[in-house]
């Protein structure tokens, strides 16, 4: 068995006091108490895509290139594809954020302008895609995570075919109530029959928005937003997409001159549901006005101006025109833009990640020989391994011990009560051991491939390990770092005594390695089996682990979670960052998952 260490003083110093993070796994998906989350609408990276090729990585690398994490995520739906798969769902939550499904009915060729027969909105009102509906209804469920979902968007232009102007337009004798107009009714109708479908199917977990465009097209008065509304009884939330110039034959206006006509005509629809700008961005053209600017406008103008906005989703990417000119909306089409938009969404009222919305995957919780990324939230008892299982086990006062308690490869889910000193080890034992005074340690004293009930108490410098031994080592301002530091597969005492830089392994071994603000991050860094010493600087992000390696990784807000994340032997460096949820693996693995809530139990 390979002996699994605990950092002790970064993880069990954030025991008390914690927050209630809401439960979001089913149900509407509701607005943040202040702020806005935030949202992007990456490119398509090749031709011909159909907004359907979204990777966990490419949302990683949107976060660092604009320095805040990511809430919201669109992908699309085209329905000439006749595809039905839950990727897309699970590639945007293992990064982190709510997928938003855009359910788009229409065939080849895509991007034409007209009406298409096959797709048209009554067949969907006469249940001709029911089947097809059915199929992604329960692909939302299944998934059981939120998922933001929209049928039709924009459909109060004239470019996509479901818009109202080529099913019915303004006429009002071709189809349901005669004092409406065709066109409006049917999307209506439509959206209506497709909730109902996924509502009939159990699919609870689904957050339905509606999305209009800023302005109509045609300008008639029966091609108003309100129209196309399908009533506060089917839709969670309001949207619309706000585009300033896209391509070189348009004229420049600035982002609040479309926003305020387009903001009041949402808002009139319901006093009482929250608003997605859905999509929102603007071309590079400097010959007619300033993308920063534009951009800045935005930003600033959101939390004052516009405050029932509590999603806003930036539209990243560029094409080619049929005349060879380019529409480059991309956060980054220059320097000064992406400056602009960096600088914006840093501010507070933008929020990166929708609480308790992430995908959570530490110890050994299956036995297939890598460290799981899993966490413990002390306000409701929930261990959450992921891809694994979320379990109920402990309480606010309790502090995790996970490990192998039984010798069978797997870690076991447990908790210590310091006010009884119980330890308690699911499915397995409890038993009393220590008191409120003592740090848990549970790992493998004796190798005989279990972990053992074992407390450091600082004030006396009492190593206690149940049934094996007493000894004193060490003192009251020391941090424990037991581990196998002669590779013998036992756990041995030690000490790192940071006011000095001294390591103190129990008949081992004494080196200085450290100073007094570091933390003790032990392990084995190189596969040998042993381990060495190893300290996080963080104030500066150094991690320094002896006779291996010097690196730089993390922040002073981040926790050490190293681990062996990818079977191969050896651990990894790693950090958790609660206030963003951010697990970060040097070179294995980035996923958003947790809050400064959670307690890491990688180890």
């Amino acid at each position: 068995m390979k002996i699994i260490g605990i950092i002790l003083i970064p993880v069990f110093s954030f025991i008390v006091s914690f927050s209630a993070i809401p439960n979001i796994s089913m149900g509407t998906l509701a607005p943040p108490p202040s702020g806005c989350y935030t949202g992007i609408f990456p490119g398509w990276d090749v031709p011909d895509e159909h907004e359907d090729n979204v990777s966990s990585q490419e949302l990683v690398d949107l976060e660092e290139l604009t320095g805040k994490a990511i809430a919201f995520t669109p992908f699309s739906v085209f329905w000439g594809e006749n595809k039905v798969s839950g990727e897309q769902l699970e590639a945007i939550a293992r990064y982190g954020a709510v997928p938003m499904l855009r359910l788009m009915p229409w065939g080849e060729p895509y991007w034409v302008e007209g009406y298409q027969e096959a797709y048209s909105l009554q067949r969907i009102i006469d249940g001709d895609f029911d089947q097809y509906l059915t199929d992604w209804a329960d692909r939302v469920k299944e998934f059981g995570r939120p998922v933001m979902v929209n049928f039709g968007v924009e459909m109060n232009g004239d470019w996509f075919p479901w818009s109202g102007t080529f099913q019915g337009g303004g006429t009002t004798t071709g189809y349901g109530d005669p004092t409406k107009a065709d066109g409006p009714e049917r999307f209506v109708d439509a959206f209506r029959h497709i909730i109902d479908l996924f509502r009939n199917r159990g699919a609870a977990n689904a957050t339905w928005y509606f999305h209009a465009n800023h302005e109509s097209f045609p300008e008639e008065s029966w091609n108003t937003i309100s129209a196309y509304y399908p009533g506060d009884d089917y839709i969670d939330w309001l949207g619309f997409s706000v585009y300033g110039v896209q391509y070189q034959n348009e004229d420049w206006h600035s982002f609040n001159t479309l926003m305020g006509p387009a903001y009041n005509a949402i808002c009139a629809l319901s006093a009482k549901k929250p608003v997605i700008l859905a999509e929102w961005g603007v071309g590079e053209y400097p010959s007619k006005g300033d993308k920063a600017a534009w951009y800045a406008e935005a930003l600033d103008s959101l939390p004052t101006d516009y405050p029932r906005v509590k999603i806003a989703v930036v539209y990243s990417e560029r094409w080619q025109n049929n005349d060879e000119s380019w529409s480059d909306l991309r956060i980054d089409s220059s320097p000064a833009a992406l400056s602009a938009y960096q600088n914006g969404i840093a501010s507070d009222y933008y929020l990166g990640t929708v609480p308790g919305s992430a995908i959570i995957n530490g110890g050994d919780y299956n036995g297939d020989g890598t460290s799981d990324i899993a966490l413990f939230r002390p306000s409701s008892g929930l261990w959450a391994l992921r891809e694994i299982t979320r379990l109920y086990f402990g309480g606010s006062n309790d502090q995790p011990i996970p490990g192998d308690y039984d010798g069978d490869g797997t870690d076991e889910v447990g908790i210590f009560r310091p006010g009884s000193g119980l330890w308690s080890v699911r499915g397995i034992t409890r038993v009393y051991f220590g008191s409120s005074a003592d740090t848990p340690i549970p790992l493998d004293f004796n190798g005989d491939g279990r972990c053992n009930f074992g407390i450091f108490r600082p004030n006396s410098g009492l190593w206690a390990i149940r049934g094996i031994t007493r000894i004193h080592f060490g003192s009251a301002n020391d941090q424990p770092t037991p581990g196998d530091y002669d590779g013998d597969g036992t756990a041995n005492i030690g000490i790192f005594r940071s006011s000095s830089g001294l390591w103190s392994i129990r008949g081992l071994t004494r080196t200085y390695f450290g100073g007094s603000s570091d933390l003790a991050v032990p392990g084995d860094y190189n596969g040998t089996g042993v381990w060495s010493p190893g300290i996080l600087r963080a104030t500066t992000g150094l991690w320094a682990i002896k006779g291996i390696t010097r690196t730089y990784f993390g922040s002073s807000s981040d926790l050490p979670v190293p681990a062996d994340y990818n079977g191969s032997g050896s651990d990894s460096i790693g950090i958790f960052r609660g206030s963003s949820g951010l697990w970060a693996v040097q070179g294995v693995t980035r996923v958003y998952f947790g809050s400064s809530s959670d307690i890491p139990v990688t180890r």
